[in-house]
């Protein structure tokens, strides 16, 4: 998954989860941990392609979320298990997002923390 399509997918799942539309501040931090987190995946398959040896995989988004979450929020999860922090509604069309009672939880975390 190149980077910028990393950046791009956990940015909207993080908008989907917590209905944060990112600070320039906030889409900076991000961007910084997914270039980590994909620097951390390539040396990961150059790894397993050299001695065949088997690799701990966490999907790209959940870790850039968690991570993102943890470090902007100070929500520290379990990066596979971080979803169920989150109450989620299920739209007309069927997908789902953040409930309403999170978006505000969210919103005002941001606003405390001056990131508008």
């Amino acid at each position: 998954m190149p980077e910028e399509m990393l950046f791009n997918d956990s940015e909207e799942a993080i908008k989907r989860f917590t209905g944060l539309t990112l600070t320039n501040i906030e889409q900076a931090g991000l961007k910084k941990i997914v270039s980590e987190i994909y620097k951390f995946q390539v040396e990961q398959i150059r790894k397993k392609n050299e001695t065949g040896a088997d690799i701990d995989y966490v999907p790209p988004v959940d870790e850039a979320i968690a991570r993102f979450l943890s470090e902007f929020y100070d929500i520290s999860e379990d990066k596979r298990k971080w979803k169920q922090l989150f109450e989620l509604s299920v739209n007309k069309d069927g997908s789902r997002e953040a409930s309403g009672r999170v978006k505000e939880y969210f919103r005002r975390k941001q606003d405390e923390a001056h990131l508008i």
